[in-house]
């Protein structure tokens, strides 16, 4: 199993067709205090199977503060793997939307991708504070 893709936008969808929509890529935020809370944010991960592994799998996303302790509750859900048509293989293509999320320091997010419980790949987050104003006379 392979992730061909893994970002965090402010919106990202799947149309019928099967197309990743992406708008608004970041792996910073910039936040003007702490705690401080994101209103949306989309998780968008696309990945590739061989035929072996198998086709429907549980997902685990786990979103990890700079000293490695969850931010929010594990994020749990099914993942199947489709057929890539001639091509050997599978494909499946995943978008989590996530609202209110708080942080409560600066520092170096991670986002886990775990399949059936290993881990596959990671986005990494960036959160700073803005520097503070000076006020003009």
């Amino acid at each position: 199993m392979e992730i061909k893709l893994a970002v965090l936008a402010d919106y990202a969808a799947i149309t019928d067709q099967g197309k990743l929509v992406l708008g608004g890529v970041f792996d910073t935020l910039i936040l003007s205090r702490l705690p401080g809370v994101h209103p949306q944010m989309a998780v968008a991960v696309r990945m590739s199977a061989s035929t072996g592994e198998g086709t429907k799998h549980a997902l685990t996303l786990r979103l990890v503060d700079p000293e490695g302790a969850d931010v929010v509750p594990p994020i749990e859900g099914a993942l199947e793997f489709r057929s890539a048509g001639t091509l050997p293989g599978a494909g499946a293509q995943v978008v989590l939307h996530l609202n209110q999320i708080e942080f409560r320091a600066e520092g170096a997010y991670r986002f886990e991708i775990l399949v059936d419980g290993h881990p596959i790949g990671s986005i990494d987050l960036s959160v700073h504070l803005t520097a503070p104003q000076t006020p003009r006379h």
